[in-house]
């Protein structure tokens, strides 16, 4: 197996109380980027009966994933704070 090293631009900052916080410029930069695209497109589409009906039909059939990703999320974060 081989091992590389990671060449990945890492960003460092230390907050208050400890904190070290690490961040790749890029991933954050495109992910910020699809994010507010994401929000305009959501805040000029006008077709509200569209959204309504997505949203009932993903509020009766779905809402074990959402139970299911939240528990997700909670097992993720107790994992990353204690590593």
């Amino acid at each position: 197996m081989f091992f590389f090293q990671d060449l990945s631009p890492l960003v460092h900052f230390r907050l208050p109380l400890g904190i070290h916080l690490y961040f790749n410029p890029w991933v954050t930069l495109i992910c910020f980027l699809l994010l507010w695209a994401f929000v305009v497109a959501t805040a000029l589409y006008d077709n509200t009966t569209y959204l309504l009906v997505m949203k009932e039909y993903i509020a009766r059939d779905f809402t074990w994933l959402f139970v299911a990703s939240l528990s997700g999320w909670a097992i993720f974060l107790v994992v990353v704070y204690f590593r």
